[in-house]
């Protein structure tokens, strides 16, 4: 596409067209008889409890469970990814999907609360193709537990396919 032409698309306003969503893929009624669809990588959507495709949104909100433990918690997504400020006899950390929940613990740690690296948009939403994309600014989220042991801090990185 030639500059002219590609400065022209990306200054169309558009509305997400939500019935067309996929795993990968966002379409845009862009106006004028014209239509895009961005297509990413990795999955932005995820199919709801009633099969209508949403957001993916893996920033951590603090949350607090039934028995008081006070948590970092993903936002929106196929799976939950859920940090605890402390241990308390149970799990630090845990990745729910469904009916199934896998669950780890650091024995011994000395657990402190989770930081959480709350980071900048990693683009300029300077063009209405920004615009539109700004979508993976919520796929990524970040906590670290500082000085689990002696010289030893942990950093879980949430993203669109879990936990690493």
């Amino acid at each position: 596409m030639n500059p002219k032409m590609s400065t022209a698309f990306e200054s169309l306003t558009g509305r997400e067209i939500v019935e067309r969503r996929t795993a990968n893929v966002k379409h845009f009624d862009l106006g004028q008889g014209r239509r895009q669809a961005v297509i990413f990588a990795s999955p932005v959507h995820y199919k709801n409890a009633k099969g209508a495709w949403e957001e993916i949104d893996n920033r951590l909100v603090e949350k607090t469970d039934a028995k008081g433990r006070r948590r970092l918690e993903t936002k929106a997504g196929p799976f939950r990814a859920r940090f605890f400020e402390d241990a308390d006899g149970g799990s630090l950390a845990s990745l729910k999907s469904g009916d199934v929940e896998f669950a780890w613990s650091y024995p011994g740690a000395c657990v402190s609360k989770p930081a959480h690296a709350k980071k900048a948009l990693r683009r300029s939403f300077d063009s209405e193709l920004s615009r539109r994309m700004k979508v993976t600014d919520r796929l990524h989220d970040d906590v670290t537990y500082e000085s689990l042991f002696p010289g030893m801090s942990v950093r879980m990185t949430v993203d669109e396919l879990g936990v690493k």
